[in-house]
């Protein structure tokens, strides 16, 4: 039996293997590669051919009707070739287009029976994928009012088909483009219904009636080397109120293909990478030619394909995203979009499909185009505002990327993110990254965005990698790599932590906090930075106490409380649109959920810190800021998923605020003012942010590029 991971271990090995040993489907694979990246030639009419061509009936009056028929493929309709007899017979003027090498035996023999007849000629083409041109071609030489295109696969009335289209031409008023009802989908975006042909790229075309003129006009100002599923789109939106839907139901009728081919998949996404070139990847142009894309994939989604032509088709839609988002192209919703029409999420889960993507990545994508690839979180950039991020571009090629982790697009996300891991020589990130996210974990550090020691962890080292992670102390190392399943740990500091050593940062900080909330310069700030809970109804913190109440109690006190939701809140929030803590803008003013600024921008404007469980507590105390802890489910939250890898609340050197009440909150800012000049404090801060100097940036760089 033919296994197919042994041929993709082929085809991914090929320098290797001597050219005699290659069969004709990896030959294949190869070819629709190649043809992917540009590399295969996609031959069309010869100069001399076409010009033979345009003059072939230049000598002929102007006739109504004229065909041209593609006849390429293994499959061939008996009732076509007869009716192309038929008509051929009765002096219709007939190109025949065929591709010898991609032809049975018997195909060939019926296509050889026209060269006796004078009104038809039969074109050789060449491993022919511009249809386009073909079609110019054509309108060109064909030189009739109305010319009507189909393919052999295609079954049709010859007796009585002029009659038809003479009765819904004169219906109609002589429009430009006359098609059946059956060719344009549900939602009438274009001429093009579905793949439902022997050759793909033709089923938008096959049985349209098109205007000459209109055709000729259209086609020279299109660009001719486009495949013809593109080419239909523009038609399509070039003849608009132009065209006339028919219901004439005998008119034409289809016959479903047997096979689309790897070829046929891989011009689809050769050509729109092509179309992106051509608009310089700009948004507005980018936008139509992948909705045009995203179409045409789905509608060879439909269609009777193995896996192999599945996983070849969810790799060219990945590879096309991933070129997008190279060009700096905001892609996201097109993720979402084609995650849609090709159930990606449900269909990759088959372990076949998803291992020969895998294996196809390194074919498309070749390794070191760039030097780094570093991959956030939108509501954790801790990488890109730093002064490590300066440093890095200033020195190496980066390749920076924000996404996303909670998507319902995840598993197509993850693979445009390990081609631009593929293209790296190195990895980083300030999170775990999932496996299937990035190539080769001794490529890839972690930069790790938490501080000190403190909670558990829930990591799975069989799904999640850190690979070598970057700790904010030296204490912490032998923690670490235990606790992540790491490479190795070293404690060279967190690289975010520099800003907290810049005083004109800070200063700036504090002034765009304040004026953005009109808050006095004798007001005091208190940042409220909460952690999230995993797991059951408890995922969400709740506050416990009446905002509206505590307001104005901090009014009497002069303070304000800014909080900042966690960024896991955050996306849960948009994606299900609930939210259980009981947060909000107090009406006062005094209370207030910031959606404006970053985390450090924040701790950086606070006069004081509070928290339940999250490591950010070590940022203050970077900055020797009062601090205590508002906790008021302990109990409940050691249970759960996280837990601590520590004493808690013992073990840390600040006061504990333990119940929902204001009075205690505030009683707890007051209780925190003198705690930062304790012993207790200073060593405990030594012990989880040591190397945090504000030298990290120049620290890691160092390490970073001796590893590269």
């Amino acid at each position: 039996m033919f296994n197919i991971k042994t041929l993709i271990d082929k085809v991914i090995n090929r320098s290797n293997t001597p050219p005699e040993t290659k069969d004709a489907t990896e030959e294949l694979i190869d070819s629709s590669v190649r043809v992917i990246l540009n590399k295969e030639k996609c031959e069309c009419l010869s100069a001399d051919k076409a010009e033979e061509l345009k003059n072939f009936f230049k000598n002929e009056d102007e006739q109504k009707y004229a065909f041209a028929a593609f006849c390429f493929g293994r499959y061939v309709s008996d009732n076509l070739f007869e009716s192309l007899h038929y008509l051929v017979k009765a002096g219709y003027r007939t190109l025949i287009y065929t591709n010898a090498s991609d032809c049975t035996k018997l195909v060939r023999s019926k296509i050889d029976q026209f060269k006796k007849y004078g009104n038809a000629v039969i074109v050789e083409v060449s491993d022919n994928q511009s249809h386009a041109d073909l079609m110019l071609k054509a309108v060109e030489c064909l030189r009739s009012e109305y010319v009507v295109f189909y393919t052999f696969t295609d079954k049709i009335n010859a007796r009585s088909f002029i009659n038809r289209i003479d009765a819904v031409i004169s219906k109609n008023d002589g429009r430009d483009v006359y098609v059946s009802s059956e060719y344009f989908n549900v939602a009438g975006e274009s001429l093009h219904a579905g793949s439902i042909f022997q050759d793909w790229s033709l089923s938008g075309i096959s049985g349209v009636v098109f205007r000459n003129s209109f055709l000729t006009d259209s086609l020279k100002d299109a660009d001719t080397n486009k495949n013809l599923w593109l080419l239909n789109r523009t038609l399509s939106d070039a003849a608009k109120e132009k065209v006339c839907v028919h219901e004439e139901q005998y008119l034409f009728n289809k016959i479903p293909s047997c096979e689309i081919t790897l070829k046929d998949i891989a011009v689809v996404a050769k050509e729109t990478i092509q179309e992106l070139e051509s608009v310089n990847y700009g948004s507005d142009g980018a936008d139509i030619i992948l909705g045009r894309f995203n179409r045409v994939v789905r509608d060879l989604f439909r269609c009777n394909i193995d896996v192999l032509k599945k996983a070849l088709i969810f790799t060219s839609v990945c590879y096309v995203l991933y070129l997008c988002e190279i060009h700096k192209l905001e892609v996201e919703k097109w993720k979402q979009i084609f995650c849609r029409s090709l159930d990606f999420c449900h269909k990759l889960t088959y372990k076949d499909v998803y291992g020969m993507i895998c294996r196809m990545i390194p074919v498309l994508v070749e390794e070191n185009q760039t030097d780094i690839f570093i991959v956030e979180n939108p509501a954790m950039p801790d990488i890109g505002k730093s002064r490590f991020f300066e440093l890095i571009s200033e020195k190496y090629s980066v390749d920076y990327q924000v996404k996303r982790s909670y998507v319902d697009y995840y598993r197509l996300n993850n693979l445009i993110l390990k081609m631009h891991s593929r293209a790296a020589r190195l990895t980083l990130s300030s999170v775990s990254l999932c496996r299937d996210m990035y190539y080769r974990a001794d490529r890839h550090v972690t930069l790790w965005h938490g501080l000190g020691w403190l909670k558990k962890t829930v990591f799975t080292p069989q799904n999640y990698s850190v690979g070598t992670i970057i700790c904010s102390s030296r204490a912490c190392e032998e923690g670490y790599k235990e606790h992540f399943h790491a490479d190795k740990a070293i404690g060279l500091g967190c690289v975010q932590t520099d800003r907290l050593y810049d005083e004109d940062f800070i200063n700036s900080s504090r002034e765009k906090v304040r004026q953005k909330y009109g808050i006095p310069n004798d007001g005091k700030v208190i940042f409220f930075a909460p952690t999230f809970r995993m797991g059951g109804k408890r995922h969400y913190y709740n506050f416990g106490i009446d905002i509206d109440e505590l307001a104005e109690k901090l009014k009497e006190h002069n303070l304000y409380v800014i909080t900042k939701r966690h960024h896991i809140f955050q996306e849960d929030f948009r994606d299900m649109g609930t939210d259980e803590s009981g947060v909000h803008d107090s009406q006062n003013g005094h209370f207030i959920v910031d959606t404006s600024f970053d985390f450090v921008e924040l701790i950086s404007a606070g006069d004081c810190f509070v928290t339940d469980y999250s490591s950010s507590m070590y940022f203050a105390f970077i900055l020797k800021l009062p601090i205590f802890l508002y906790a008021t489910d302990i109990d409940e939250y050691k249970k759960g998923p996280n837990g601590f890898e520590i004493d808690y609340p013992n073990d840390i050197p600040l006061p504990l605020v333990d119940k929902p009440v204001a009075d205690e909150f505030i009683n707890g800012y007051y209780r925190s003012l003198s705690v930062p000049q304790t012993q207790e404090y200073l060593e405990y801060r030594k012990f989880n942010v040591q190397e945090c100097d504000g030298k990290v940036a120049e620290r890691v760089m160092d390490y970073i590029s001796a590893m590269l």
